[in-house]
């Protein structure tokens, strides 16, 4: 007793510095707040500098510095503190306009239009977020886009201006002039004197030839917002296009004084001082507009602009694609109407990972590509990959005129069908393709790989003998057998293959690799996770082994390991949507649902039509009780679903989880009818009958899937289900003992009999099953089981004793949700066992928005109410759905004195009428008891 009691007050003292920084930070935070909305930005900077180096990961702080950073016009770092907090869980409501505008001027515009989480903001943010999408689109001239979101809030009073002001400058981009005159001329009806307005009038007047009118209009914007780089470059135009050079190089001098690194008002500045006869600008100004050129000297480059071109192949070709980036364009600047240049521009975009670059720089050649197939080709295929399917098919119909018996052609346009929902024109492309090309090794390939792909592995198969007689020698035919094994869940198969293809070719990578995965899908996740870590030290980084190594880890409850790997990978592969959907399952497995839920926004703002992602946040809305929004989910899916067997097994699972059974099993029946007599598909089928309440076809439909599978377990426990969907407890646990004379480890068995023995069926033949998995394998989910019956109806100290055990031998998935549960516990009769509970807690999850809570929740019952208020501040910015938390927070801040503070967050939660929570009285009689004094 001695040594606990010891070993207690060493980590009590231990974790003290968590506290005392929290409570710096905390003071800090404040402070700079204040300091913020007193409009004293210096002052508040320091401060919150000074808040997040005593907490990095302070979130309240981070989004107060991002909003001081924009301020400073220091925009990437003003959009990395937005992004940080959004990832760690912050409320975008808090920023997102702020981090809009860091966005757009820092130029960031596809990572502004990927991010899609505008169901999470309120009407007036999604209005402003909409309308700074819009201005992203347009920079990178996909107007269709933009044209959308602006309609979309163009009757909105706050946004109505800016959706007609930037709908008017698409027009007058695309040479649309009586279009963008009606919607200036609605403009200015609307509100007078609007600075931008005036600004596009002007440009409006400039392109038809009236430089008077135009510099009027730019004059009387330059009087309204002279602050504005934008309408100063445009009145230092029309000066100079007038002649008026004094005019413009004092204005170009003055918008030097803002912007200092400007390139378009250097060069404008250098050319009227030249024009002038000005003596020459320094030598600062010249490196700003020669920082692009290559390293060949000028001269070099003028007389022989060849050898720029020459250098960036060679660059391109050894794979150093910033530098050939930089030669291609130095080249092209000179030579705009090079295709070939263009081209080779574009692909080293391509080869830098950006697309986007590319189809932007290679777009403005379409007229001049298709007097070549492959640049056709190139530039359709980026625009697939830029999902502007509908400019893909006009090329696409262009190469069919004269090249539609070429097999890439074929190629593409199975590629452009495949972005359909309705994947039935694709399969009939991909089948026609087949036919026509069947010698042909890429179209074979392709065949094969989009059949596995979409489960048609009759068709898969086909195309692998086609292959082999082809070329019997291809080297890709193992590996697509065993792909197209492991994608039916046939693991043995695929593991006698790959050891037969060891034993002939040696312990490659790839193979060992499938094995691993085979092994994982087998269970056998010891001798998975032997090979992955032998095979990542032999060849380095890897993400799939890294992914696979996660997933072993996970199997044997190895979580903290599991945790760790998965935290490293997401920071690394931020925008890896399989990186990020394991992690969402590892936390789905921990029960972290918020966190999960919060992954799966980002997974589907960047794949917005993409059903697995749909259900799971579906799914996840239910976990978390949020049924309204589920619904939302369930009709997005509505929509995708068509021809697809993947999206009606995803409909269907949706439909199932939202408790719409009749539309999942016609969801059910439309997948049968693709890919009749597949064991999985017929299994969830019996599922959606069983829960549509159609009991009579179901038991026809187990009897006959058990004639194949007498010993399938999951068929036998349709069959259990069955049994208690019909009052039949004593056949349901008896087919339960037979299913463990199979296989007594079987954790979902086991778990379904423990769920008959709680409703007070004997529980002698679950304890003696029980005893002997635990005897098998003395994991997690076997000694919880057992401590948890125990807990409830046997031997409390048995119980103690498997508790014990987990914690000794760190088998919980999750330690800092048992000691944070322990914790709050403890609260609010024992505060020093809570306090040691959450100091634990706190150190293993720090980020955690209940554990944050708890902790200042706790130090608020100690009536340490500072250091409470920066817990909970933290807690609520990671949890704004939270009206226990919400009430703890104005607890404390009344207990600070912030009384008109608290009653405002009073209000709120106590506003919706019909909304209970935990601590709805307490939260009554304190506002009854502020508003009174």
């Amino acid at each position: 007793m001695f040594i606990q009691r010891f070993s207690i007050v060493i980590l009590v003292c231990v974790f003290l510095p968590y506290t005392s920084l929290a409570n710096d930070n905390n003071t800090n935070y404040e402070k700079a707040l204040v300091a913020f909305n007193d409009g004293k930005y210096d002052a508040a900077y320091v401060l919150a500098k000074n808040a997040i180096q005593a907490a990095p990961k302070y979130l309240p702080a981070k989004i107060l510095m991002g909003k001081l950073l924009l301020n400073k016009k220091e925009f990437s770092a003003a959009e990395q503190e937005f992004s940080e907090a959004e990832f760690a869980g912050a409320d975008p409501n808090l920023f997102s306009r702020e981090w809009g505008q860091a966005l757009l001027a820092s130029r960031q515009f596809s990572r502004l239009i990927s991010l899609k989480f505008e169901s999470l903001l309120s009407e007036g943010n999604r209005l402003s977020w909409a309308y700074l999408k819009a201005e992203a689109c347009i920079n990178i001239e996909d107007y269709l886009c933009a044209r959308e979101l602006l309609n979309s809030i163009r009757k909105s009073a706050s946004q109505r201006m800016n959706a007609l002001n930037s709908l008017a400058r698409i027009s007058l981009q695309e040479d649309a002039f009586n279009n963008a005159k009606a919607l200036l001329d609605e403009a200015n009806k609307y509100e007078a004197n609007n600075p931008e307005t005036l600004r596009l009038l002007g440009q409006y007047h400039r392109i038809h030839g009236d430089l008077f009118k135009a510099q009027m209009y730019l004059e009387q914007a330059y009087d309204l917002e002279g602050a504005s780089p934008t309408i100063s470059r445009n009145l230092a135009d029309i000066y100079i296009s007038q002649g008026k050079l004094e005019q413009a190089l004092k204005l170009s001098e003055k918008i030097l004084t803002e912007y200092p690194q400007d390139p378009y008002v250097n060069f404008a500045f250098i050319w009227l001082k030249e024009h002038l006869g000005a003596r020459p600008v320094d030598a600062k100004a010249f490196d700003a507009l020669e920082a692009s050129l290559s390293k060949l000297s000028s001269q070099a480059a003028n007389l022989e602009p060849t050898l720029v071109y020459l250098r960036g192949l060679v660059n391109y070709v050894q794979g150093n694609f910033e530098l050939a980036l930089q030669d291609f364009d130095t080249y092209l600047s000179g030579d705009k109407s090079n295709v070939d240049a263009a081209f080779l521009l574009s692909k080293t975009h391509v080869a830098l990972k950006d697309p986007a670059a590319a189809l932007s720089v290679f777009s403005q050649y379409e007229t001049s590509v298709l007097r070549n197939f492959q640049h056709t080709l190139f530039l359709a295929n980026l625009y697939l990959e830029r999902n502007k399917v509908y400019k893909a098919n006009a090329l696409l119909a262009q190469l069919k005129n004269g090249f539609d018996d070429h097999p890439q052609t074929a190629l593409l346009e199975l590629k452009s069908l495949l972005t359909k929902a309705d994947k039935s024109l694709a399969f009939d492309a991909l089948d026609t393709m087949f036919s026509k090309f069947s010698d042909d090794i890429s179209v074979l390939q392709t065949y094969v790989l989009t059949n596995i792909d979409f489960a048609r592995f009759n068709a898969a198969d086909k195309g692998i003998d086609a292959l082999y007689s082809v070329d019997p020698q291809n080297e890709m035919i193992p590996s697509f057998k065993i792909a197209s094994n492991i994608k039916q869940g046939a693991f043995a198969e695929a593991l006698a293959l790959i050891n037969k293809q060891i034993e002939h070719q040696g312990d490659s990578f790839d193979l060992l690799f499938n094995k691993a995965i085979a092994l994982n899908g087998m269970n056998d996740y010891k001798r998975a996770q032997s090979i992955l870590a032998s095979i990542l030290a032999r060849r380095g980084e890897h993400l799939s082994a890294s992914l696979a190594l996660a997933r072993s880890y996970m199997g044997l409850n190895q979580y903290d390991d599991a945790g760790a790997l998965y935290l490293e990978l997401v920071k690394k592969y931020e925008d890896d949507d399989v990186v990020r959907s394991d992690y969402i399952e590892y936390l789905i497995s921990i029960g972290d649902f918020v966190q999960a839920l919060n992954q799966t926004n980002r997974l589907t703002r960047q794949f917005p039509s993409a059903a697995n992602y749909i259900v799971l946040k579906a799914r996840l809305h239910i976990k978390l009780k949020q049924y309204d929004k589920a619904t939302v989910e369930a009709k997005k899916l509505s929509y995708l679903a068509n021809a697809n067997p993947l999206l009606y097994k995803a409909q269907s699972g949706l439909y199932s989880a939202t408790a719409e059974y009749a539309l999942a099993l016609e969801a059910m029946e439309n997948l049968r009818a693709l890919l009749p007599n597949q064991r999985q598909i017929e299994v969830d089928y019996i599922r959606v009958l069983l829960q549509n309440r159609d009991y009579e076809d179901g038991a026809k439909a187990i009897a006959s899937l058990q004639k194949v599978y007498p010993e399938d377990i999951e068929v036998g426990l349709l069959s259990a289900d069955l049994s208690l969907l019909q009052d039949d407890t004593a056949s349901a646990n008896a087919q339960y003992e037979k299913l463990l004379a199979i296989d007594v480890t079987n954790q979902v068995v086991l778990a379904k009999m423990y769920a008959l023995v709680s409703k007070g069926f004997n529980a002698s033949a679950f304890l003696a099953k029980l005893e002997i998995a635990i005897g098998k394998d003395s994991s997690y989910f076997y000694r919880s089981l057992k401590a948890q019956y125990h807990y409830y109806y046997g031997d409390k100290n048995i119980a103690i004793r498997e508790y014990e055990y987990i914690l000794t031998n760190n088998l919980m998935p999750n330690r800092s949700a048992l000691l944070n549960r322990l914790a709050g516990l403890y609260l609010p009769d024992d505060l020093v066992s809570s306090e040691q509970y959450i100091l634990q807690a706190y150190a293993l999850d720090n980020g955690n928005s209940k554990v944050l809570q708890t902790f200042g929740w706790l130090r608020a019952l100690q009536g340490k109410y500072k250091e409470a208020l920066g817990f909970l501040r933290e807690a609520s910015v990671k949890d704004n759905n939270s009206n226990t938390l919400k009430y703890r927070l104005a607890y404390t801040l009344e207990k600070l004195g912030r009384k008109s503070e608290a009653i405002s967050i009073l209000n709120r939660i106590l506003d919706v009428e019909n909304v209970n929570f935990e601590d709805k009285k307490n939260a009554i009689l304190l506002l009854q008891l502020l508003e009174s004094n």
